[in-house]
């Protein structure tokens, strides 16, 4: 798999905002990449150097939808399973995920 195409997305939950000051950001990745693969991607994409990577893999759940016109019977649904890496940058480096705010 290419590099730019392991990180899918960045998350910005409120945890992962507060993170953010001590330069941990948070990305959503592919389920079977690796920490090594990470954090070449997030080097090459952003222009910057990584100090570490950890990950979490987030399990999906399932969940009962309920009856419509269509379907007498509920249906059961399965979420995605999705994959999180917590990446470290080194002291001088960051990113422009967001706009900081101007007060």
């Amino acid at each position: 798999m290419k590099l730019e195409q392991l990180i899918k997305k960045s998350l910005l939950t409120e945890k992962s905002h507060s993170e953010m000051a001590k330069n941990v950001y948070t990305f959503s990745v592919d389920l079977d990449s690796t920490k090594a693969e990470i954090k070449k991607a997030v080097e090459t994409c952003f222009n910057v150097q990584v100090m570490s990577v950890n990950t979490s893999i987030q399990r999906g759940h399932t969940y009962r939808k309920s009856r419509s016109k269509d379907t007498p019977t509920p249906v059961t649904i399965l979420a995605p399973s999705i994959k999180k890496a917590f990446v470290r940058l080194k002291p001088n480096f960051s990113l422009s995920i967001i706009p900081k705010s101007e007060s």
